[in-house]
């Protein structure tokens, strides 16, 4: 799928924010963006920042299974972004409440919020991989800190991404930002990232 394809069927979907490629020169719409031996797009990256990433193994699946065991509230709207990190043509991540379906081949992500204290980070997103690359079932988990008041929506479209491998953008117009998100959305490049780098077939 080239990158106009992919804008096309986003902005077909309702996804907000695109920037149409054909408007940004044809560098920006070519995996050749890339940084060597980064396995970044533009100005994505992923959450090693190393060539392979890390990324979740498919299973036998054509897109790898990801559930979110979603532990929070209303404040924390993790289903809405997890809507819209599902727009990327090559993952399959859902939200579940009351325990992931444990199907076959099929991963899980534990989500929660608490009251963590004023120590620094607003979420954080715990993993451990193998020696393919692989996330470890079990490992990864994302907390939100309710101590501090932040953009909800942005944080967890952040941790949501981290989750599957999304590393930090140096875009502010992308959830990925590194330091205090305030877009609530993925960028063209973040998108970019999952097909090209993450999870190309």
């Amino acid at each position: 799928m080239s990158a106009d394809q992919l804008y096309k069927q986003l902005k077909a979907t309702g996804v907000k924010g695109l920037i149409d490629p054909s408007t940004v020169g044809t560098a920006a719409t070519s995996p050749s963006l890339v940084a060597s031996g980064s396995c970044g797009y533009g100005t994505a990256s992923n959450i090693a920042g190393t060539c392979p990433p890390l990324t979740w193994a498919r299973n036998g699946y054509t897109n790898p299974q990801i559930y979110y065991n979603d532990r929070t509230g209303a404040g924390w709207p993790v289903g809405t972004v997890i809507t819209e990190w599902n727009q990327s043509p090559n993952i399959h991540v859902a939200r579940a409440v009351g325990g992931c379906p444990g199907y076959s081949g099929t991963h899980c992500v534990d989500v929660s919020e608490d009251y963590y204290g004023t120590n620094g980070w607003l979420a954080l997103t715990s993993y451990s991989w193998d020696g393919n690359s692989h996330f470890v079932d079990g490992s990864v988990s994302i907390q939100y800190n309710d101590s501090y008041t932040s953009n909800h929506q942005a944080v967890a479209c952040h941790e949501t991404g981290h989750a599957f491998g999304m590393g930090h953008n140096d875009s502010t117009g992308s959830c990925l930002y590194w330091q205090d998100p305030q877009a609530t959305w993925p960028s063209n490049d973040d998108y970019y990232e999952v097909l090209y780098q993450l999870y190309p077939r």
